[in-house]
């Protein structure tokens, strides 16, 4: 299959690269800012806002676009109004954050959008996501091509530049306590980042034109987190309970919700049903993130 990956080489695009090379045709066009050459049959070094330089790419057949980048509105139709190409298939990588928040409902594909505009970057993310979908769904009404939009939950895995579980993984390799809270009562929904992956690579061998929720049902919480991190580590001993305002004081690392009102319960029935999507555990998860991790944190002398 001949694939073009907008974006995406520093975390979930990288891992994609890495699990699909073998098997597919890839082409990268991407900034630049990590270079997957080696991997993939062409790379293009580009901004997609730059016009000029997206009309001068080869004007090849791809049979999908997947698009990691695509954050704010008119970016799906740029592309596709100056590609000199063509393609038979679209998959948007977008987020369960479109939903309407705090609605106390399990959050199902058919779920509507958030209405509320949020402040800050959080909000500019969320608005974006919600009009480059509209935008797609449009786009392949009007233009007869197919599309498939995944909703990844909060990505966990190797490679992950945000500041969540390496944090963690961080302090537990310098021999820092990890944190369990007594009065957090949240319970969350990650998703491992070669499950993404994998999902990507189901969906396009299977083009299904639909919106799918790619999320692990499993509920985690800190305690969990910091249980496996240590476990992996053989470092039991570092679990340390804590109340929140000395944490906070110190500077911990705080990246998942705390509270259940913080949280979201999203179904992921669909992804499984319709591919026979299978997730990977948590703590296997976790074991393999912590342990491409000890290179970066416990270098070898």
């Amino acid at each position: 299959m001949k694939i073009l990956l907008i974006g995406g080489s520093y975390f979930l695009g990288r891992v994609f690269v890495l699990m699909a090379h073998s098997k597919h045709e890839l082409t990268l066009l991407n900034r630049g800012h990590y270079s997957m050459a080696s991997y993939v049959h062409q790379e293009f070094t580009l901004d997609r806002h730059d016009l000029a330089a997206l009309a001068s790419l080869p004007a090849e057949n791809y049979d999908v676009i997947i698009d990691c980048c695509a954050y704010e509105k008119g970016d799906i139709e740029t592309f596709c109004t100056h590609f000199p190409g063509t393609f038979q298939h679209y998959l948007l990588i977008s987020t369960v954050d479109v939903y309407k928040h705090r609605t106390d409902k399990i959050q199902d594909e058919d779920q509507p959008y958030e209405d509320l505009h949020y402040a800050g970057e959080v909000g500019q993310y969320i608005d974006g996501k919600i009009q480059v979908e509209k935008e797609l769904i449009a786009l392949a009404q009007s233009q007869a091509f197919s599309y498939t939009i995944l909703r990844p939950g909060m990505i966990y895995g190797p490679f992950n530049y945000a500041p969540r579980e390496s944090a963690l993984i961080a302090r537990a390799c310098q021999d820092q306590p990890l944190y369990h809270f007594a009065n957090a009562d949240g319970t969350f929904q990650l998703v491992y980042v070669k499950d993404v992956a994998r999902a990507i690579l189901q969906v396009i061998d299977k083009p299904t034109q639909a919106i799918f929720n790619v999320v692990s049902p499993e509920k985690i919480t800190y305690h969990q987190i910091a249980s496996r991190i240590l476990s992996t580590l053989d470092k039991e001993a570092l679990l340390t309970e804590q109340d929140l305002d000395t944490a906070i004081q110190e500077g911990y690392p705080l990246p998942f919700p705390l509270f259940s009102q913080e949280c979201e319960s999203y179904d992921s029935s669909r992804l499984i049903d319709t591919y026979d999507f299978q997730y990977t555990p948590f703590d296997t998860g976790m074991n393999e993130t912590v342990q491409a991790f000890l290179p970066v944190f416990m270098p070898q002398k």
